[in-house]
């Protein structure tokens, strides 16, 4: 590791190698770009990231990128507003992936950003950092585009802030969001998205009943009292004592949680089978108790 090592020509041909190594290999290369003056090893990555002949140089200087850590930031918040819209893309998911909250502001105004993609990074990037200045902001690109709402669902989602629920409600009969939505809501937990909610647990698609389902019961599971004040249809009660045979064990404790919660009385003799079982016996007993308070 002499000297030309730290030549630029020899820290582009590291990176060209740096898929050809294995870990302690691959760590030393980071190591070297490490130790190199910023100008020379950013200027190298610049070059890397911007390689669109070579996947694995690109791929390389991403990953180098992140490893470098907050020395990394101001080079990516500089190349959010790179003339390549492929290179702003790859800055917003290294600054999600590196979840520094210094990336927060440069990332809300990229949402304004004239690509599709790179706005779909940045909303993904401050999901993943979870910064509550970003709440206002991913609130309001839930009124534009729909490829727009689906990461700042998630997002919003992932943050836990709860100005979210009520925006987040209003798009729940939105064909092509709904399931992020739902997902976002459970993962909030608040019990003003229930009765919304609920009204999805009988719909003809199974995919939805059971993301809907797992958000109710998310909710639940928090607010145990609030599902007395929930009313069921009959549909939706028939799915969900069917859904306490699911091959799926997750789909069975939702049920039993929602049923019990609910105070379902048509499921107790079912409850009461699942009672002793290994998987679910625990939760079938908590929901035959609520049941039978």
């Amino acid at each position: 590791m002499g000297k030309e090592l730290v030549q630029g020509s020899s820290l582009s041909a590291l990176l060209d190698a740096f898929y050809s190594l294995d870990k302690r290999g691959r760590d030393g290369v980071t190591a070297v770009f490490r130790g190199a003056a910023d100008p020379l090893s950013y200027s190298v990555l610049e070059t890397g990231l911007k390689n669109h002949e070579n996947d694995r140089v690109r791929n390389a200087a991403m990953e180098i990128y992140v490893a470098l850590g907050e020395r990394s930031l101001p080079f990516l918040i500089s190349l959010l507003n790179d003339a390549d819209e492929e290179v702003r893309t790859f800055s917003g998911v290294m600054l999600g992936t590196m979840q520094d909250r210094g990336a927060v502001p440069s990332l809300i105004k990229t949402l304004a950003d004239p690509d599709m993609n790179v706005k779909h990074a940045a909303a993904e990037a401050l999901g993943k950092i979870g910064d509550p200045r970003a709440v206002e902001p991913l609130i309001d690109t839930l009124a534009t585009d729909m490829w727009l709402q689906f990461p700042a669902a998630i997002a919003l989602g992932d943050i836990g802030d709860l100005r979210a629920v009520a925006p987040l409600i209003s798009l729940l009969e939105t064909p092509g969001v709904n399931v992020p939505v739902i997902q976002a809501l459970g993962k909030l937990a608040h019990p003003s998205a229930l009765g919304p909610l609920s009204r999805l647990l009988d719909e003809e698609e199974p995919s939805l009943r059971e993301w809907s389902l797992e958000a109710v019961a998310a909710i639940l599971a928090r607010w145990p009292d609030s599902g007395c004040d929930l009313r069921l249809t009959q549909k939706a009660t028939r799915a969900m004592i069917e859904m306490l045979s699911s091959s799926s064990l997750e789909a069975r404790r939702n049920a039993a949680i929602t049923l019990g919660c609910c105070k379902v009385k048509e499921a107790l003799s079912y409850l009461v089978e699942l009672s002793t079982d290994r998987d679910m016996g625990e939760v079938a007993r908590k929901a035959i108790a609520r049941i039978g308070r």
